[in-house]
């Protein structure tokens, strides 16, 4: 599968579980979800591209932003090769592709199943979970079938519009790869999530303390406060009324007493 494909639909050309209009909806939202994104990054996007002569590879890592906590970016590894009808194709979306996320979602729903379906990088498995590539994701994804990734949509995004996807482009800024010292710079799925979680209870807690109002003291007039003051005393006056009925008319009296 090419990245193009996965994008136009991830369950592969022959299944139609998600409809057209889904995709379409779906593929709105990301671009809508990206550009928020960006903007609060500045524009600016952290990523490296490599090639790989010996396998005539194609590599690039990208610093993908979480969506919620700020300054928290996800490592997303993707690797481009040639396949039967690549031919001369100047378009890396042309090529095959194989990533690498630690981005929660791809562990807990979709490691496994692109591990089975060879879209998972290899040489990265020492830093996914182990559990995430052996077993499938019986409650998160029951029929253990490919689909969309936040972050590798985002990736996509990213590499369009930088116009990477273009091999003249790419090559222009792209280093011979060394794959230990790639392998350094990524960190270890489990490590990861355990981060994202710490950092998402902060922002939840930061937000419940935005809404929930503080409670409002009532404070006594000023004038009575001034009074209090001068005479000496540790209370407040208390002010009672006495009425008086006369006729069918009622008169009310007023009198200080100080406790």
């Amino acid at each position: 599968m090419t990245l193009e494909q996965y994008i136009i639909n991830p369950l592969g050309k022959n299944n139609a579980v998600l409809n057209s209009i889904t995709r379409e909806s779906l593929r709105k939202e990301y671009r809508l979800k990206l550009d928020a994104i960006m903007v609060r990054e500045n524009g600016k996007i952290d990523y490296n591209l490599y090639y790989e002569k010996s396998k005539n590879r194609y590599w690039m890592y990208v610093k993908v932003p979480s969506e919620v906590v700020k300054k928290f970016y996800y490592d997303v590894v993707l690797v481009f090769s040639p396949n039967s009808k690549t031919g001369s194709s100047n378009n890396i979306f042309d090529y095959d592709f194989q990533v690498f996320s630690n981005d929660p979602a791809f562990v807990f729903n979709f490691a496994h199943v692109f591990y089975k379906n060879k879209l998972f990088v290899n040489e990265l498995q020492k830093k996914m979970s182990k559990q995430a590539i052996k077993q499938e994701a019986k409650e998160k994804n029951p029929y253990n079938l490919v689909g969309y990734v936040k972050s590798i949509y985002f990736a996509y995004l990213i590499i369009k519009d930088k116009g990477l996807n273009n091999l003249t482009k790419f090559n222009a800024e792209a280093k011979s790869i060394d794959i230990p010292k790639l392998l350094d710079s990524i960190e270890e799925a489990d490590t990861k999530i355990a981060k994202r979680q710490e950092e998402g209870a902060k922002v939840s807690k930061q937000k419940r303390e935005v809404t929930i109002p503080k409670k409002e003291e009532h404070k006594v007039p000023t004038g009575i406060n001034k009074v209090v003051s001068k005479l000496g005393l540790s209370k407040t006056p208390t002010v009672k009324t006495t009425s008086s009925k006369i006729g069918n008319v009622k008169t009310t009296k007023q009198s200080k007493k100080i406790k």
